[in-house]
């Protein structure tokens, strides 16, 4: 299985609605940095994806979207996974000011897969 296969399986266990339209998606947290220690670390995935042209052009919205393996009961173990996606628009709001979260995306190397066109 490939690191794309891994992280895509993540998010679609995770119940991501939006799947299709990733346009980024990233390990991040301490494999991004370099800092992992195997066996310790939990995993963090990241990403960007498209609204879909009913979320944008009406009233609901779905900026991001945050999940985790383990909610907010204990401190997350090597087995945890942690999942924040972005929608395009939050994201870029969020770079062009500056977050230094969302500044990371563009220092990371990209595993989503190619993003379908809504219908």
């Amino acid at each position: 299985m490939t690191r794309s296969d891994q992280l895509l399986s993540a998010v679609e266990r995770s119940q991501f609605p939006y799947v299709d339209s990733l346009i980024h998606l990233f390990a991040g947290g301490s494999e991004l940095h370099g800092a992992k220690v195997k066996d310790t670390d939990d995993l963090d995935i990241y990403g960007v994806y498209l609204e879909p042209p009913a979320l944008v052009l009406g009233l609901d919205k779905q900026d991001f979207y945050v999940w985790s393996t383990v909610g907010n009961e204990r401190r997350n173990g090597p087995d945890d996974i942690d999942v924040c996606l972005y929608s395009l628009r939050k994201w870029a709001g969020l770079a062009a000011k500056g977050n230094p979260t969302a500044l990371h995306f563009l220092f990371s190397r990209d595993y989503a897969p190619k993003a379908e066109p809504w219908e």
